[in-house]
C-alpha cells in the first residue's frame, strides 16, 4: 500500500504544497516455487547417511505445483533427546533493502503438509527463516503434530506483526538457536525463506522417510514512511516562499 498526502497552506495570498512521505509495503508470493528461485542456505545433519532434499514438484501443492522437502534417515538414525536435521532453504526473489524504508513488522503465511511413512511422532512447526549478513534467523509457527504414519493434511500456518526480537539466530553448526540474537529491521539486505527441522522424535528407532510439502508462500514486509523526491521539492517550495512571506512583511513594517 503506498499512501501520500498534499497538504496546502495558504498564507498572505501564497499557497504552499506540502506533501507527506510514501509508505509502499513490500509483498511476496509465491505459489509455483521455480526450482530457478531457491537455494539451499544451509544443511545440518545429525547422523550418519541421513539426507535431506528439496524441489518443486508437479502435485504436491494445495493445489498443483508445490515445494517438497524430504527427509531420509539411516535405520536407528537418531535417538530421542539428540539432536536433529535442519535444512535452510531460501527464496532468492524474497529479497528486501530495510535502505529502502526500516522493516516496522512482517506477516507470513503457508500452506504446510507432513507426512512419514513410519508411526512415530513428528514435529510440524514452520520456520520462517530471515538472512542478513550470512547469518540465519528464524521464527517458528507450530502446526499440528503428526503421530503415528500417515499425513496432516494441509494447514495454513501465519503470523502477523513479527519484529525483529522475535526471530533467533540460527547456529547452523549445531543445529541450536540462541533466542538473544536478532536481525536488524533497519540494516543491510534481507532474504527470506523455508526453514525445516526434522525432530529428535522423528529420526529415532528405524529408518522413516518425512516429507513436507509447501505451498502458497507469502511475506508482507510493512515499512517505514520514506520522503519522496517530489515530497521534498514541495517541502523545500513551501520553506522558500515562507521565507520570501517573512521578508515582505518585514520590508512592509518599515
Amino acid at each position: 500500500m503506498k499512501c501520500q498526502i498534499a497538504i496546502s497552506l495558504v498564507c498572505g495570498g501564497a499557497i504552499f504544497l506540502f506533501s507527506t512521505a510514501s509508505r509502499a509495503d513490500a509483498v511476496f508470493t509465491d505459489g509455483t516455487f521455480a526450482s530457478a528461485n531457491y537455494s539451499q542456505g544451509f544443511v545440518y545433519s545429525a547422523g550418519t547417511g541421513n539426507t535431506a532434499t528439496f524441489g518443486q514438484c508437479a502435485s504436491c501443492g494445495n493445489p498443483g505445483l508445490g515445494l517438497q522437502s524430504v527427509f531420509m534417515t539411516s535405520a536407528d538414525g537418531g535417538t530421542a533427546g539428540t539432536a536433529a536435521d535442519f535444512i535452510g532453504i531460501m527464496n532468492t526473489t524474497f529479497s528486501y533493502n530495510p535502505g529502502s524504508g526500516s522493516v516496522i513488522s512482517i506477516d507470513v503465511s503457508i500452506d504446510k503438509d507432513l507426512s512419514a511413512n513410519i508411526a512415530n511422532t513428528y514435529g510440524n512447526t514452520f520456520r520462517f527463516l530471515l538472512e542478513q549478513d550470512g547469518k540465519f534467523y528464524q521464527f517458528g509457527i507450530s502446526g499440528p503434530l503428526l503421530v503415528g504414519a500417515g499425513s496432516t493434511g494441509f494447514d495454513t500456518l501465519s503470523d502477523t506483526g513479527i519484529i525483529a526480537a522475535d526471530f533467533a539466530l540460527i547456529d547452523t553448526a549445531n543445529a541450536t538457536l540462541d533466542p538473544t540474537s536478532h536481525p536488524s529491521f533497519g540494516g543491510d539486505p534481507i532474504v527470506f525463506g523455508i526453514g525445516q527441522y526434522l525432530a529428535s522424535t522423528g529420526i529415532s528407532g528405524d529408518n522413516p522417510t518425512v516429507t513436507y510439502a509447501y505451498d502458497n508462500f507469502d511475506v508482507t514486509v510493512h515499512t517505514a514512511s520514506v520522503p519522496e523526491p517530489t515530497s521534498l521539492a514541495l517541502l523545500g517550495v513551501g520553506l522558500a516562499g515562507a521565507a520570501t512571506m517573512r521578508r515582505r512583511k518585514k520590508i512592509s513594517a518599515k
